[in-house]
């Protein structure tokens, strides 16, 4: 499950909470990037995960990667020029040690949560996008579940 939106900064925030399902970034990225019709350059991403329970190994191929980054561009989105941020929970071994393997089973220069710089507070990841560390972001109160 997820929550996502693009900030008046430029910055599509994801919060991940319950299992991580398959290509659950991006399915989140697309579809905030779909619901905002032209939308500029983003400055970042930030995706949560301190929330998940359960990550899956599902969809996570050298082809999702790749895809991302096609299906990026069509968005007319640079990836290189986007600041990457992933907030993790370090007592969630299970949750991140998927998310490693993850990575491993994407690993190239195509795309992978490898290239997100990795803290464990909003503080530090707002830190990295440039934005005050007092600043607000703004998820809905109300979850799917």
């Amino acid at each position: 499950m997820y929550q996502s939106y693009i900030s008046d900064d430029g910055v599509m925030f994801i919060r991940h909470y319950g299992a991580y399902e398959g290509a659950e970034t991006a399915t989140a990225a697309f579809s905030t990037l779909e619901s905002a019709p032209g939308v500029g350059q983003l400055k970042g991403i930030c995706v949560d995960v301190r929330e998940s329970t359960h990550a899956t190994l599902d969809d996570s191929d050298r082809a999702i990667g790749l895809l991302f980054l096609r299906k990026l561009e069509s968005y007319s989105q640079d990836f290189s020029l986007i600041s990457k941020v992933a907030i993790i929970n370090p007592e969630a071994v299970d949750v991140n040690n998927t998310l490693v393997e993850r990575n491993r089973r994407v690993k190239a220069a195509i795309f992978g949560f490898a290239m997100f710089k990795k803290v464990f507070s909003e503080p530090d990841a707002l830190g990295i996008l440039g934005l005050p560390v007092d600043y607000r972001i703004e998820f809905s109160a109300e979850r799917d579940e």
